[in-house]
């Protein structure tokens, strides 16, 4: 289980009346999304349907659902900094998998690096030997 956004449920809600309007099933038991030739979409095809639309939105031709994925993942463990909830939400059943979203990034470093030098205003360092 999975916890969304009100605007993600929203969505949801009106991709199921659309559902409904076009005759597509909207039980517990339905398939989320269909294919043109079966009742449920294949990865093969959700993966496709995914390159077509991060090509239309001009993101990088590399982007892949996994990295979607990854960067949720990265961004929820930014946010709050809390392994156990990013694992629970990625459902994965290991916290070591979930570890990799706890490697500081570049961008943090140099945040926190700044907001360290704005704080106590300068720093020294003391050589020896030189």
């Amino acid at each position: 289980m999975v916890t969304v956004s009100q605007k993600l449920k929203q969505h949801f809600k009106e991709f199921i009346s659309w559902k409904k309007k076009i005759g597509e099933s909207v039980d517990s038991e339905a398939f989320f999304s269909a294919s043109e030739r079966s009742e449920k979409m294949a990865l093969g095809a959700v993966q496709k349907r995914f390159k077509k639309w991060a090509k239309l939105a001009s993101l990088n031709p590399r982007s892949s659902i996994h990295n979607a994925r990854h960067t949720y993942g990265t961004m929820l463990y930014r946010l709050t900094k809390d392994l156990g909830f990013v694992q629970k939400q990625l459902g994965h059943s290991s916290s070591q998998i979930t570890e990799v979203y706890a490697d500081v990034l570049d961008e943090d470093v140099e945040k926190a690096v700044n907001l360290l030098y704005a704080e106590i205003g300068y720093i020294t360092f003391k050589f020896r030997g030189f």
